[in-house]
This record gives structure tokens, C-alpha cells and sequence, in this order.
């Protein structure tokens, strides 16, 4: 009599799990077929491509210039390198073309600098980092120059 009600129990549950299994089936299908034809998935996948949009470096040659002399210490000199990150071949040729403009602008920018205002920072950054892409970018009329990078400095 034991063997009989225990396989009556069998059959009920394996249906059970069946059905548990195919509800999850069915729940998870509703939920990824309603995200990808969502608005939001498709305004997720805009987003991951403009992320992946192509960054372009501008690099320049070094700047060579006298520090504004300070309290503490005169006659002090910077050499620089940097490089410009621009979003456009079109930003790219406005960087190169103007390259006389912005030297002279950036030259004009550190010979301001002494050499503790040289290394202030804020939020982690120099603070001169910041103060060229304005720069540049106002002289220039739009915002062209995304990022400044510092890829060599030496001060003396």
C-alpha cells in the first residue's frame, strides 16, 4: 500500500515543478522581450554608443616659460607638454590651424603662474589644467577642447 501512495505524490510534484519552471520561463521572457522593445533599451543602447564615440588627442610641443617670480622663490622656469581631447576631425583641424592663437594664449596663461600657484589643484586636478580648456575654448568661440592633459612637466 506504501509503494502506491508514494507514486501518487510523484506525478503531482513533479507537475509542479513543471509549472514552477514554466512561469519563470515566461515571466523572464515578458520582462527581457519588454525591455528590448522599451523605450528605455532603446535609449540605453544610444547612450552606450555615444559613449563609444572615438576620442581624439591634439598633442603639442612643448612649452618653455618663465614663471612669474613669487615671494619665495625667483627666477623659476616650466617646460610643459600637452595635449588637447577633442570629439571631431572638424575640432582637430581647428586646434591645428589655430596652433599660433592658442600657444600664444596658453604662453600668456602660465607666465601669470608663479611657481606655487603652478601645482594648485582642485577636486584633485591642476587647477591650470582647467583654466587652459576655458581659456582656449572662449578664444575660440565653442567648446572644442574637451580634456586637458599634462603629458610632461618639469619646473626649475
Amino acid at each position: 500500500m506504501k509503494n502506491k501512495v508514494e507514486k501518487t505524490n510523484l506525478p503531482s510534484l513533479k507537475k509542479k515543478i513543471i509549472a514552477v519552471i514554466v512561469a519563470i520561463f515566461i515571466i523572464g521572457g515578458s520582462a527581457i522581450s519588454f525591455f528590448i522593445f522599451s523605450d528605455q533599451a532603446k535609449a540605453f543602447f544610444e547612450s552606450t554608443q555615444e559613449e563609444k564615440k572615438e576620442q581624439i588627442m591634439v598633442p603639442y610641443s612643448e612649452f618653455l616659460i618663465n614663471l612669474k617670480p613669487s615671494l619665495t622663490a625667483d627666477k623659476r622656469f616650466l617646460r610643459i607638454e600637452l595635449s588637447f581631447e577633442v570629439s571631431s576631425i572638424d575640432s582637430e583641424a581647428v586646434l591645428v590651424s589655430q596652433e599660433a592663437m592658442i600657444r600664444d594664449t596658453i604662453i600668456s596663461l602660465l607666465r601669470k603662474q608663479t611657481s606655487e600657484t603652478i601645482f594648485s589643484e582642485v577636486d584633485g586636478n591642476l587647477s591650470i589644467k582647467q583654466e587652459i580648456k576655458d581659456e582656449l575654448n572662449q578664444i575660440l568661440g565653442e567648446t572644442i577642447v574637451e580634456h586637458v592633459y599634462v603629458t610632461d612637466m618639469v619646473m626649475q
